[in-house]
């Protein structure tokens, strides 16, 4: 699709430029706190913090698309999530945890 940018691209007003910038500082924010997180903590502590990402992202899909997810949607979920389950359940039984 690159190279077809130049046939149809119209630069951003004003405006635009603003939201444009302010998408790359809270983007470039988060990557920056994501980065603290994993030097700070294992990732297998952190990964159920990142199903959050499902949660808000149906939630701002709702609220400003009026989009809900379908059933196929929901089985990828519960894929993704009782894998992140059965994984730290083996990691707390392999490590010895309680």
């Amino acid at each position: 699709m690159t190279a077809l940018v130049p046939f149809f691209w119209k630069p951003p007003d004003p405006s635009g430029l603003v939201l444009f910038v302010a998408i790359g500082l809270v983007s470039a924010s988060g990557h920056f706190l994501l980065i603290k997180a994993y030097r700070h903590a294992p990732a297998s502590l952190l990964a159920p913090y990142c199903y959050f990402e499902i949660v808000s992202a149906t939630v701002l899909g709702l609220v400003f698309f009026g989009n809900f997810p379908g059933a196929v949607t929901w089985l990828g979920v519960a894929v993704i999530v009782s894998s992140g389950i059965y994984i730290s359940l083996r990691e707390r039984r392999v490590r010895g945890s309680p």
